[in-house]
């Protein structure tokens, strides 16, 4: 069942209201929509959310821990080796805007060896982005 409009207005007003939400379209939309503030600000939440049986939810938080600064690179640790590959590829692409070096033989390993293009391909552009 999709969100009701009053709920869609009440995420955009107050996005970490709904990280809690037992709806999972929700929870990954305040994901998506935390301001950087709001998710710096919100890291255990997060982390929470790390563990999400929602691959998609997962993804999105991987994706907004990578603008957290380096006190989100241990919260991606636990990801790297998600069964989803839009989680792998996620945790990549956050790695290399956070700069993070600790995740340099991680993303080595996998730049060769998973067997999804868009990982692998994540993870050769983080591996540059890194230097």
């Amino acid at each position: 069942m999709a969100p009701s409009r009053s709920d869609l207005v009440a995420l955009i007003e107050d996005p970490p209201a709904f990280l809690t939400s037992d709806d999972p379209v929700l929870r990954r939309m305040a994901a998506t929509a935390l301001s950087t503030e709001d998710a710096q600000s919100r890291l255990s939440d997060l982390a929470r959310l790390c563990s999400d049986d929602m691959p998609e939810i997962r993804a999105a938080v991987a994706e907004k821990l990578g603008a957290c600064g380096p006190d989100a690179a241990p919260l991606l640790q636990p990801l790297r080796d998600d069964p989803e590959s839009i989680v792998r590829e996620a945790v990549a692409t956050a790695s290399g805007e956070l700069g993070d070096a600790g995740a340099l033989p991680w993303l080595e390993d996998i730049a060769s060896s998973d067997p999804d293009r868009d990982v692998w391909e994540a993870a050769v552009a983080s591996l540059g982005a890194i230097g």
